[in-house]
């Protein structure tokens, strides 16, 4: 009987795999790299859809006129009636005399005809900037309205920012507080209504038209000093 003897090759037993362990190091140097690009490519397709979002809901307008009841009302206050525009839409006219310390009032309904949430910040006309705070010609503040078991049956609110969900409306009544020199034959009309308001991340300043106006008519020269 033969007896044979084998002999192992060291070198063989200690041979790298066929891929090569310097091919496995790169690839796992390879992981972070692909991590950070995925991670990039998600970012910038985030920013991506933000920004065509807020593009969106900046030009959106989903505050339009609500179907409330609507008009003027103060001691100076004179109702010209309901006149066609030349596009054939009826509006109501109303005057009111400047006269300091006297005030007029108007209602304003905003309504939501979006598909999203609208924060009403700001609702109503602001001061003239020429004019120093000393000096102002008038003064506007706005005032929540709800239905209410008081006499008018309605309860006044103080204002505040709102937020109105998907067809849903806000009533309130700014007012006009007559304070400071209006010259006579001059003339200021109220009546598309400013409002700031927030959407979908995107602050919108817009004017919502009114189906009705307010014209406000220095008529005394005395209201001014000399």
């Amino acid at each position: 009987m033969t007896r044979m003897s084998v002999t192992l090759d060291e070198d063989a037993t200690t041979a790298p795999p066929a891929n090569g362990g310097a091919d496995v190091s790169t690839k796992g140097r390879r992981w972070p790299k692909l991590v950070a690009l995925v991670v990039l490519l998600l970012l910038v397709m985030g920013g991506i859809a933000f920004g065509i979002r807020y593009l969106v809901a900046s030009h959106s307008r989903p505050i339009t006129e609500g179907s409330g009841p609507r008009g003027a009302r103060g001691p100076t206050v004179t109702d010209l009636g309901t006149f066609n525009t030349p596009s054939g839409e009826e509006v109501m006219a109303f005057e009111a005399d400047f006269q300091q310390g006297r005030s007029f009032s108007y209602w304003v309904d905003l309504y939501n005809e979006g598909s999203s949430s609208v924060t009403i910040t700001h609702i109503g006309p602001s001061v003239p900037r020429i004019l120093v705070p000393e000096r102002r010609q008038w003064i506007v503040s706005t005032q929540i309205v709800e239905p209410d078991a008081s006499p008018d049956g309605l309860r006044y609110e103080p204002w505040r920012p709102i937020t109105l969900g998907p067809q849903h409306n806000i009533y309130t009544l700014v007012t006009v507080s007559m304070t400071g020199c209006f010259p006579k034959n001059s003339w200021e009309v109220f009546g598309d209504t400013p409002v700031t308001y927030t959407v979908q991340g995107a602050t919108v300043h817009a004017e919502v038209p009114m189906d009705f106006s307010v014209t406000m008519k220095g008529t005394r020269a005395s209201d001014c000093p000399a």
